[in-house]
């Protein structure tokens, strides 16, 4: 079976529905009575770009201490919008879409429509209106080099990752747990890390992000430096199947782009990162999760459009 992705309609601006909902929240029962569009699922983010507009932003208003980001878009057009958490919504049939969010500097959005989907937007918390069709620059990409990893070594029964970066600077590891080490001052770090088929490493110095770099364990050391991703974004793997191999356990299936890697991430964070298969297939095993999960490919750094899956049914 295909795993659908849980998506929550946004109704028009002023109307009873507040909005689409984090991804694993509960839908209130004007979702259902209201007159906004209905609950839809889909499966898989599309992948074509360009030809649709982009969304529009009006701004954020707050209502009894909550946040609503609202705008325009395409009648029925699917929206998509990342700012603290992932959230999916569908513009209203008068052109209209109000959502509600979580304070955050800035959100990233698109909308589809069909197989196709906008060119993604930037909108930073306080900045002017945008009207749709105007094509905002994504937020600055960080240009701090990315770090070095040199390999894993088991100590006394403990495995451990270690690797190199700029001094003083914070390095990410995302391997079935999220660990954080402090770049020392010779330059070097390492930290305990779970043993894993592979590892999402970034790390945050003088006020910038890096690149990822994905390191499957067993590979050769990878050097420290900026990472650069090819021209073009991979596009977003599928997910074919989803079956519960016990109480706590769950088993996902699908398809991608040969020899890409593939991350998929919890929404509370961490995530497990695997490796498409030659045949274009890939397979995971994963601790349950009632809030789903969110996978995409990364090829040298570039990732592809995200895909996500909601919680598997008892």
């Amino acid at each position: 079976m295909t795993t659908p992705t849980r998506r929550i309609a946004a109704a028009a601006a002023g109307a009873a529905l507040a909005g689409a909902i984090t991804l694993g929240a509960a839908l209130p029962a004007t979702a259902a009575t209201g007159s906004g569009p209905s609950v839809s699922t889909v499966s898989a983010t599309s992948t074509k770009s360009g030809s649709v507009p982009t969304p529009g932003v009006n701004g954020i208003d707050v209502v009894d201490g909550v946040s609503y980001l609202s705008g325009t878009g395409v009648p029925g057009a699917d929206l998509t919008i990342s700012g603290r958490t992932l959230m999916h919504g569908t513009v209203g049939a008068d052109g209209t879409w109000r959502i509600q969010v979580e304070p955050a500097s800035g959100f990233s959005m698109y909308q589809a429509v069909g197989s196709t989907r906008s060119l993604p937007m930037y909108w930073a918390t306080g900045s002017p209106a945008v009207p749709a069709g105007q094509v905002t620059p994504e937020a600055p990409k960080a240009r701090t080099p990315t770090p070095g990893v040199n390999g894993i070594q088991v100590v006394d029964g403990v495995s451990y990752l270690s690797g190199t970066g700029v001094r003083g600077g914070r390095v990410t590891i995302t391997g079935g747990t999220t660990v954080i080490a402090t770049v020392r001052d010779d330059g070097t770090w390492r930290i305990a890390a779970r043993p894993n088929t592979g590892y999402r490493i970034y790390q945050k110095a003088n006020g910038s992000q890096s690149r990822d770099v994905i390191w499957m364990t067993g590979d050769p050391a990878v050097p420290a430096g900026e990472v650069t991703p090819p021209p073009a974004i991979p596009a977003a793997p599928t997910v074919t199947e989803s079956t519960r191999l016990g109480p706590n356990s769950i088993h996902l299936t699908g398809t991608g782009t040969p020899g890409l890697y593939l991350d998929v991430a919890f929404s509370y964070g961490g995530g497990i990162v695997t490796k498409v298969q030659a045949d274009g297939t890939w397979q995971v095993d994963l601790a349950d999760s009632s809030r789903g999960w969110t996978i995409y490919q990364v090829d040298q750094g570039a990732k592809s459009p995200t895909v996500a899956v909601a919680p598997v049914a008892d």
